[in-house]
C-alpha cells in the first residue's frame, strides 16, 4: 500500500534471504541477510515475455500472432484474461532474445503491451520448549542466539492471544520456495485442497495432486520446500501453538496454502509468481476457499506499475486478498530505487521493513518514508525448517553406507577438477568419509573452478512408498566460502538421466551434523538416484565437504529450526496479523484490516522518515476494538476555502461530506479526489460526499479568478457567478455526476 495516511489513535498508542543449506550449519551472521548466491543474476528469463493482446484479439488468434514471429505460448494467465476481457500469455522463443521479441511484438496491431519475464529472488504464552527464543513475538530483553534485546520491543503477541489464536478457516497463501508440509510444527496447520485435481494442464493452472497448493516452477502439484526459505516464512506466519513442540506462529491455527514457485537456489519469474497468485484467488473466487493474505518475501528491480505482476496482485485485492511484501535486503531508499512487487502502487499491498532486537531499523533492511509502510521484526529469527526425522542408519533402510566398505556403491565425475575420494582425515564414525578435497588444509583444500559430482552407483527402487515419508539423510561437515562454493544435494527419478536440487549447503559448518530431507513424490520411482554436487568459483578455497553415514529410510517427519535475518522474515509477522485480524473480524475488508495494522503501530525514532506509519507492527493494538477511523485530508489552493479542512478522521462507514466555497471573483478550477481529477461541472460544485468512508483519501481543491468582464455600450462591468449560484438544471447535472462519482467510490472501495 503506497502514499497512505493513516491515523494513530491514542487510546490504542497507550496500549531476505536465501536459505542455502538447513538447520545447524552456521549460516547465521548477526544483522546480515542474505540476498541471493553472490554471483550475478540476470534479471530476467531470456527468450521469454509476457503479453497483453487487445481486446478484440481473441486467445486461439493472439497464439497464431506468436507463431508469426517464431514464439510459441507456453501458458495463459485465466484470472488476468477473464478479468481484463483480453488475452494474457507467457510466449517463448528459441531464435529470438527478450528484447527482439519485445521490439517485434511492441509493432504489432494486435498486442497492447509486452513485459520481459522478471525475475524474482528471496529477500511468534504457549507451552512450545522454544518459544522463549521468539523475541519478535514477546520482547522481555533476553538473549537470543547471543544477542540481547529491549524490553517490550516485540508486536505483543501474548496480549493478542487472550483475544484470538487464529483459525484454521483462514487461509494464507506462501508463495515462495514452497513449504515443508511434513514439519512437525506446520503438517497440522497446512491447507488441504478438499478436491485435488487429477490431470495436469500448465494453460489451465491444474497440477496433479495438489494437496496443499502447487509447484509453477516444475508445474506440479507438489510444493515441497527444497530450499527453507518458504518453510521458515510458514513458520512465523502460523506454527502450530501450543503443541509442546519447537515454536509458534503468529497463529496457532491457521491454514497455509503452498504455492512454490521459487527454485532450489531461491529464484524465479514473474510468470511462475503470476500463476501462483493467479491459484491463490481461483480458489478463493471459484473454490470458497477463505484466502486472506498472499506472503511475498521476494521481488526484484525489474518492473513498472501497470504490467503483469502488477495486474494479478491488483486482481487479488478485488477479491479480498491482502498482499504482504518484504521491502528488500539492500540498506537502500525504495523512494528512489524501486524493488517491486512491494514498490507497486496498489491499495492492497503492504510492504514491510525490517527491525532488530532492540526496535532500531535492521542494518541490512529497505526502507521508504513513501514507499515502505511499516516495520516488523525480521532480525534473529527463529522459525521451522525443512529436514530432520531421520537419522540414519535407521532401521529399514533401503540404503546405507557407512564408507567402512570402500567405494563400491559410489561413482565420481563432473567437468572440472574432480578430486573426490574417501579418506581418513576425518570421519563421523567410524573411520572413512567421502571427501572433495582429501588430505589436510591448506594443500589439500578444493580447487576453484570445480564443478564435480559424488553420485550413488546403482538406482534405488522407491516405486513401492507411496504415502510414506521416506528422506534421504546423511552426516556432513562443511566448510565453504559462504553464498559462492555450494555443495547441492540433487535427486534423480530416471537412473541418472535427470537432475534436481533439493537443497544446498554452503558456509563455514566445520562440524559434524546430519541433514535429512524428504524425497518427493515425483522422485518416487525405480530408478531413484542422489548425488552430491559441488560447485565452486575461482577465489577463496577451505577444507570443503566430508560425507559420512549416507541413509535413504522412513522419517518421523520434519523437526529442524534455525535462525535467520531479512524483511523475508519481518513480512510474514505482518501476514501472520492480516490472519489473525481476519479470524477475529471476518466481516471487515481488506481496507480495515490494513488500517487496523498501519493505525495501530508502535511509534519508533528509529523509523522517523523511514517508514509511511514511522512505527513498528503491533498486533494487540491492531486487533483492539473499535476500528480506527480513516483519515481525510482536505486542502484548498489560494482563492477558495473547502470545509471541514486539514486531517479529518471519520468513523468507518459514515458518510463524510466536504463544502466548497470559492471567493468572491474565484471559481472552482479543478477538484482531485485521492489524485484522481472529479468532473467539476464547469465550476459549479458546491460539495463533495464520500459515502461510506471505507478508506483513507485525499481531497484538494483549486481555484482560478473569474475571466474579465468583456466591455459593452454603457461601460458597465459583469458579475462573476459562484458555486452557489446556480440554476436549477446546474443543480441537477451536479446531482447525477455526484452520484455517479459516489457509485465509483463505492465500486473502488
Amino acid at each position: 500500500m503506497k502514499n497512505k495516511s493513516f491515523f494513530l489513535s491514542t487510546a490504542l498508542f497507550i496500549f531476505a534471504i536465501l536459505f542455502t543449506a538447513y538447520p545447524a550449519y552456521g549460516r547465521y551472521q548477526p544483522e546480515q541477510a542474505d540476498k541471493g548466491l553472490g554471483f550475478e543474476q540476470p534479471i530476467y528469463r531470456e527468450g521469454e515475455v509476457i503479453v497483453k493482446f487487445k481486446k478484440d484479439v481473441a486467445a486461439m488468434t493472439a497464439g497464431s500472432i506468436a507463431s508469426s514471429y517464431v514464439m510459441r505460448p507456453v501458458r495463459e494467465f485465466k484470472i488476468l484474461s477473464r478479468r481484463k476481457g483480453q488475452p494474457y500469455l507467457l510466449l517463448k522463443s528459441d531464435r529470438l532474445t527478450t528484447q527482439q521479441m519485445i521490439s517485434v511484438l511492441e509493432n504489432d496491431p494486435g498486442v497492447e503491451s509486452v513485459s520481459p519475464n522478471y525475475i524474482r529472488r528471496i529477500c511468534a504464552i504457549p507451552n512450545d520448549h522454544s518459544f522463549d527464543q521468539l523475541w519478535g513475538l514477546n520482547n522481555t530483553g533476553q538473549t537470543v542466539n547471543g544477542i540481547s534485546g529491549t524490553l517490550d520491543a516485540d508486536i505483543d503477541a501474548p496480549e493478542t492471544w487472550d483475544i484470538s489464536t487464529g483459525s484454521a478457516d483462514v487461509v494464507v497463501a506462501v508463495v515462495d520456495t514452497g513449504v515443508d508440509y511434513t514439519h512437525q510444527d506446520l503438517a497440522g496447520n497446512m491447507w488441504v485442497n478438499p478436491a485435488p485435481d487429477t490431470f495436469s494442464d500448465s494453460l489451465s493452472h491444474l497440477y496433479t495432486d495438489d494437496t496443499y497448493g502447487i509447484n509453477a516452477f516444475a508445474g506440479t502439484g507438489d510444493p515441497m520446500d527444497d530450499n527453507g526459505h518458504g518453510t521458515h516464512i510458514s513458520g512465523t506466519v502460523g506454527a502450530v501453538g501450543n503443541n509442546g513442540l519447537g515454536i509458534t506462529g503468529v497463529n496457532w491455527t491457521a491454514g497455509i496454502m503452498a504455492c512454490k514457485f521459487l527454485d532450489a537456489d531461491g529464484y524465479g519469474t514473474d510468470a511462475d509468481a503470476i500463476t501462483c497468485i493467479e491459484y491463490a484467488v481461483d480458489r478463493k473466487t471459484n473454490h470458497g476457499v477463505n484466502v486472506v493474505a498472499i506472503n511475498a518475501s521476494w521481488g526484484g528491480g525489474g518492473g513498472a506499475n501497470n504490467d503483469p505482476l502488477y495486474e494479478v496482485i491488483s486482481a487479488a485485492g478485488n477479491a479480498g486478498i491482502i498482499f504482504v511484501a518484504a521491502a528488500g535486503n539492500s540498506a537502500s531508499n525504495n523512494d528512489t530505487t524501486p524493488f517491486y512487487p512491494a514498490s507497486y502502487n496498489l491499495p492492497n499491498i503492504i510492504s514491510v521493513a525490517a527491525t532488530n532486537q532492540n526496535d532500531n531499523l535492521a542494518s541490512f533492511s529497505n526502507y521508504g518514508p513513501k514507499s515502505v509502510d511499516l516495520g516488523a521484526p525480521g532480525a534473529n529469527i527463529l522459525s521451522t525448517l525443512p529436514g530432520g526425522g531421520y537419522i540414519p542408519p535407521a532401521i529399514g533402510d533401503l540404503f546405507f553406507d557407512d564408507m567402512e566398505s570402500g567405494g563400491g556403491n559410489w561413482t565420481t565425475g563432473g567437468i572440472s577438477n574432480n578430486s573426490w575420494a574417501i579418506t581418513a582425515e576425518k570421519s563421523y564414525s567410524p573411520d572413512y568419509a567421502w571427501s572433495d578435497s582429501p588430505g589436510p588444509p591448506p594443500n589439500k583444500n578444493y580447487l576453484d573452478d570445480t564443478n564435480s559430482y559424488l553420485e550413488v552407483k546403482n538406482n534405488i527402487d522407491l516405486s513401492e512408498t507411496a504415502g510414506q515419508d521416506i528422506r534421504l539423510g546423511f552426516r556432513a561437515f562443511v566448510a565453504l566460502e559462504d553464498g559462492y562454493d555450494l555443495l547441492f544435494v540433487e535427486l534423480s527419478k530416471d537412473g541418472g538421466a535427470t537432475w534436481g536440487a533439493i537443497s544446498s549447503l554452503t558456509g563455514q559448518n566445520p562440524v559434524w551434523h546430519v541433514y535429512a530431507y524428504y524425497i518427493p513424490s515425483a522422485y518416487r520411482t525405480a530408478q531413484f538416484r542422489f548425488r552430491f554436487h559441488l560447485s565452486t568459483d575461482d577465489t577463496n578455497r577451505y577444507d570443503g565437504v566430508y560425507i559420512d553415514d549416507v541413509g535413504v529410510g522412513v522419517s518421523v517427519g520434519s523437526d529442524n529450526y534455525d535462525y535467520d535475518n531479512g524483511t523475508s522474515m519481518s513480512a510474514p509477522h505482518v501476514t501472520g496479523a492480516v490472519a489473525l485480524l481476519s479470524a477475529k473480524y471476518p466481516t471487515e475488508g481488506v481496507s480495515d484490516r490494513i488500517n487496523r495494522i498501519l493505525a495501530g503501530v508502535d511509534q519508533l525514532s528509529s523509523l522517523s522518515n523511514k517508514t509511511v506509519t514511522g512505527g513498528r507492527l503491533n498486533l494487540f493494538n491492531a486487533i483492539s476494538p473499535p476500528l480506527p477511523p480513516y483519515l481525510i485530508i482536505a486542502s484548498a489552493g489560494s482563492g477558495g476555502t473547502i470545509s471541514p479542512s486539514g486531517q479529518v478522521y471519520v468513523p468507518s462507514g459514515t458518510d463524510k461530506t466536504f463544502t466548497i466555497i470559492p471567493n468572491s471573483g474565484y471559481h472552482l478550477a479543478s477538484l482531485l479526489v485521492d489524485g484522481t481529477p472529479v468532473d467539476t461541472g464547469n465550476g459549479t460544485i458546491v460539495s463533495y460526499i464520500f459515502e461510506p468512508v471505507i478508506a483513507n483519501h485525499t481531497i484538494v481543491a483549486t481555484f482560478e479568478a473569474n475571466p474579465a468582464a468583456s466591455s459593452g455600450g454603457g461601460g458597465g462591468g459583469g458579475v462573476a457567478v459562484g458555486p452557489l449560484a446556480v440554476g436549477l438544471s446546474a443543480l441537477l447535472g451536479w446531482w447525477k455526476r455526484r452520484r455517479s462519482v459516489v457509485a465509483e467510490l463505492a465500486r473502488r472501495g
